[in-house]
């Protein structure tokens, strides 16, 4: 079945003589909005598209598989084929848009490292060059894992498996925090496919890759959904799992709880 797209209504906004740039106004006004979704064919992105267009904003997705996206989505959203080990990515898709949530990776297990470098980091980089000259100023928001940088057992399990994924993670979240460019990214516990009426914990401790720090994948799309809503996540990693505690996540001030990254300083 389709993804199912409430029509968004165009609202023309006058700033007036607002004295703010064009970057903070795009960030500050969050009605009207065109989002591109890089990995969204299925998992979390997948989830992440429906959120929003439940919402009514306007998606776009960029997808290797054309054919294969199509079966999630309805006529109604504009797709575009890109392939992240291209070295052009398609100028169309960055074209006036607002915020990018990118949550592509390779999937096969087990793969080469060669794989995880020349897919996920090299195509980073293709993906934050081609936004910036598409003249982006929105938010990237991006989902990493945890265990980047508290190893363990488990991670290294996990990179022997996949290619060093997690250290090319951490690389990559270096390549967003150097960019110039807003971002959020969100360091996911292990996703999972099941819901909950848990809360949503989000905070900054290293928390090594365990099964005890969970999250479904439709609330970790949650967080990267309302990190583009909230301006004070921007500029901020943290880790998102599901608590142990019934309850709604009260978002505002579960972004404001968190610290901002310092900019001088680089993971090592």
């Amino acid at each position: 079945m389709g993804l199912e797209i409430h029509k968004v209504n165009i609202i023309t906004l006058d700033f007036g003589d607002s004295g703010l740039p064009e970057c903070e106004e795009k960030k500050r006004y969050m009605k009207d909005k065109t989002i591109l979704l890089i990995g969204a064919t299925q998992g979390t992105g997948l989830e992440a598209a429906r959120k929003l267009a439940s919402d009514g904003t306007r998606i776009r997705v960029l997808a290797r598989n054309i054919a294969k996206a199509r079966e999630n989505y309805d006529e109604t959203v504009p797709l575009v084929k890109g392939d992240l080990q291209d070295k052009g990515q398609p100028a169309e898709a960055f074209e006036d848009i607002d915020h990018i949530i990118f949550t592509a990776g390779v999937t096969k297990r087990p793969c080469s490292e060669d794989l995880i470098v020349s897919t996920e980091f090299e195509g980073m980089k293709r993906v934050l060059a081609a936004a910036k000259a598409a003249g982006f100023c929105g938010r990237f928001a991006f989902l990493s894992s945890i265990g980047v940088e508290n190893p363990n057992w488990a991670s290294a399990l996990l990179n022997k498996i996949k290619g060093n994924a997690l250290k090319w993670r951490l690389a990559m979240e270096d390549l967003i925090r150097e960019s110039g460019i807003d971002y959020t990214i969100v360091r996911a516990g292990y996703l999972m496919n099941s819901v909950s009426n848990k809360r949503i914990q989000l905070g900054q401790n290293d928390l090594a890759l365990q099964l005890r720090y969970r999250i479904g994948r439709k609330e970790a799309a949650r967080v990267l959904v309302e990190s583009l809503r909230h301006e004070e996540a921007g500029g901020k990693t943290f880790y998102a799992v599901r608590s142990n505690e019934a309850g709604v996540t009260v978002w505002s001030e579960a972004f404001n709880s968190l610290r901002s990254d310092d900019p001088d300083q680089k993971d090592e």
